[in-house]
């Protein structure tokens, strides 16, 4: 499970739930045990690996041009479905402490990601329900990792209902900004091409996003795109995630009846869209 990328904190959780039946819960370790063989198995990386050739710009740019999509036989199907695939890269310029530099970003997917699409567009004859979002603080260098995919609805077996986040593909950017938002589009439009999916057969419905005004840009690029107009035929939506957040947030800002407003549209927010 260390090998797989997942979180000592998960680990343990799993063993617990695992062994739960056996009660042998002497035989699971602890969470700093689970935190060292982590660290160790991080060491015994040869410095030969791939990630550890990446220092410089031009160092991104190479390794750019050895994962694009052009340079991988995906029509051969010979990728494994988690073998990752570079749609597009972009570069721009960042400007810090009055200093401008160069800053190169990239949007990456893979096999399974790209099926997504294809069960999304099944399952949502009525238009496509779009989304992404910038999460910070996951790199050791800073840089954003934007999220692009649908959101669905699941039904679970007591009865609630669930949002659930498929994702289309990732974007790796120093910023979240707007040259990042149209390559993700760009990109959207190009796994398109190897679905050998028409264009002009998408029909977007919603757009749900955050504050971030480049992505609100995004959005309009993206229905420039498809209509080749500036008009309101996508609907933008507030994330749901933020929102409810945000309510939780401000709700000692209220009291007594507009209180119980504010509880029940947090309800409706989190059980019924």
């Amino acid at each position: 499970m260390i090998k797989n990328g997942i979180p000592p904190n998960k680990i343990r959780i799993n063993l617990l739930n695992d062994y739960n039946k056996h009660n042998k819960f002497n035989f699971i370790p602890t969470l700093t045990q689970i935190q060292s063989r982590s660290q160790v198995l991080r060491n015994q990386i040869p410095n030969n690996s791939d990630h550890t050739k990446v220092k410089s710009l031009l160092d991104l740019q190479n390794f750019i041009k050895t994962k694009l999509f052009s340079n991988i036989a995906y029509a051969n199907n010979n990728l494994s479905p988690t073998q990752c695939i570079i749609l597009n890269d972009f570069n721009y310029e960042v400007k810090q402490n009055d200093k401008t530099s160069m800053c190169t970003g990239f949007t990456f997917t893979c096999k399974k990601f790209l099926e997504n699409i294809k069960k999304c567009i099944k399952s949502q004859p009525s238009g496509l329900r779009l989304a992404w979002d910038g999460t910070y603080k996951l790199m050791s260098n800073g840089w954003t990792l934007i999220l692009f995919g649908s959101i669905c609805t699941k039904f679970e077996k007591n009865g609630i209902i669930k949002h659930s986040f498929v994702p289309f593909s990732c974007t790796l950017t120093r910023s979240e900004a707007y040259q990042a938002f149209t390559s993700i589009i760009d990109s959207f439009f190009i796994s398109l091409d190897l679905l050998k999916i028409p264009r002009e057969t998408i029909n977007v419905q919603t757009f749900s996003q955050d504050h971030c005004g480049a992505g609100a840009n995004g959005v309009d690029y993206l229905n420039y795109m498809l209509h080749k107009n500036l008009g309101t035929n996508i609907i933008l939506l507030d994330c749901e995630t933020h929102v409810t957040r945000k309510i939780k947030q401000k709700k000692h800002l209220i009291n007594g009846t507009n209180y119980i407003c504010i509880y029940l549209f947090n309800y409706i927010l989190k059980y019924m869209f």
